[in-house]
């Protein structure tokens, strides 16, 4: 109790320091929240010496990527793929693609498997190793093909021939380095259209792209209305706008101090740590609720802020402690997880909480100690 009584009147002696040190924090964590970055790496999630991580970047060099981006090239009429403009459209796609090898370490088409034909009718010589001049020979070499039992065609072409498929073999890696590839070709695309064909955009790479884009907006939205919600419901519970506002300042500050930390150590925004913010502030208000419902109620009883700080802060103040303790200590044990995202999510959260505890018995005492919410005081 003297501990807690000792830190409220700490409160009452600094008020006029801690505002504006807490005011300097959140400036520097916004810089820091203006450096993240939103992206995702599979591997990782995984610590270095983990079986599954290690099989994973073996199968990743052996086979060529694991990642895969399609591009549905969709003639829009039957047998459309034999024509020499589409399957020309398809390898000068390829082409492009295949320049970024750093990143495609094999890409797969029906342009591949004509050209292949096509060298084997002229004597392996490596000059036939192009692309059939006319529709009657493209046809020719694909029903060729088809006769000798060529199960592979299915995996690059529609059954009825309006529809071809370019596959990208990707390595495995940050999701942002793929998104910019796809940006880039798409940007290709656009300065040099596809004439013989519609092309869309599929694949296990691509939906994951699309995953990320979809799981950072809805969480986002999700912090969002939570954090309106509450703030809401803080003011109606307070009847007071002021109050509420207030209130919700101490559950803000660990979530953007959290942000802005990751942002200045350039720790990625992953699907993992995108829940930080909406775990945090659904702990982080339980507190406050507790500090502020018993620093206003001992207000109204005794009419002096500093009197009514020092005993709420007493009352409550180690039960908010021994939560806050138990809270840290739990999301801790995410140490042990073999996922390094996992671990790193637990560390980070437990800091939250404890900032969230730190700022419900500094920053919350110090703003209705300078904004006197509840009236004057004695």
């Amino acid at each position: 109790h003297a501990a807690l009584a000792g830190l409220a009147r700490f409160d009452v002696r600094y008020r006029k320091a801690i505002i504006p040190l807490f005011a300097g924090i959140f400036v520097l964590s916004a810089f820091g929240i203006g450096r993240l970055r939103v992206d995702s790496n599979f591997l990782n999630e995984f610590s270095e010496d983990e079986p599954i991580r290690i099989a994973t970047e073996y199968v990743d060099e052996i086979m060529g990527g694991s990642y895969s981006v399609v591009y549905l090239f969709d003639s829009g009429v039957q047998e459309g793929i034999k024509s020499p403009e589409f399957l020309r459209e398809i390898e000068r796609l390829q082409t492009e693609a295949d320049g970024r090898a750093h990143l495609v370490k094999k890409s797969y088409s029906i342009a591949d498997l004509l050209k292949d034909i096509n060298k084997s009718f002229n004597e392996e010589d490596p000059a036939h190793y192009v692309l059939p001049e006319t529709r009657e020979l493209a046809a020719q070499y694909l029903l060729l093909y088809e006769m000798s039992g060529g199960e592979e065609l299915q995996d690059f072409i529609s059954g009825d021939f309006a529809r071809a498929s370019l596959e990208l073999r990707c390595k495995l890696g940050e999701s942002s380095v793929l998104a910019g590839m796809v940006d880039e070709l798409d940007a290709y695309l656009e300065a040099y259209p596809v004439s013989a064909a519609s092309v869309s955009v599929t694949g296990i790479g691509a939906l994951w792209l699309r995953l990320m884009t979809y799981i950072t907006q809805s969480q986002i939205r999700g912090f969002l209305l939570a954090f309106s919600v509450i703030a809401a419901l803080m003011c109606f519970m307070f009847q007071s706008l002021k109050t509420g506002l207030l209130a919700m300042v101490p559950n803000l500050s660990p979530v953007v101090l959290t942000l802005g930390v990751m942002g200045w150590l350039d720790m990625p925004l992953d699907y993992v740590r995108l829940l930080i913010a909406t775990v945090a502030i659904g702990i982080a208000v339980d507190d406050t609720i507790h500090h502020m419902t018993r620093f206003r109620y001992e207000f109204l009883r005794s009419g002096s802020y500093e009197q009514a700080l020092e005993a709420s802060t007493v009352d409550v103040g180690r039960a908010l402690v021994i939560t806050s303790v138990v809270l840290v200590a739990g999301f801790l044990v995410f140490l042990l997880s073999g996922l390094d995202s996992f671990a790193s999510f637990g560390v980070l959260l437990a800091t939250t909480i404890g900032v969230a505890l730190v700022a419900d018995f500094l920053l919350m005492p110090a703003l209705v100690l300078t904004c006197k919410p509840w009236g004057p005081g004695s």
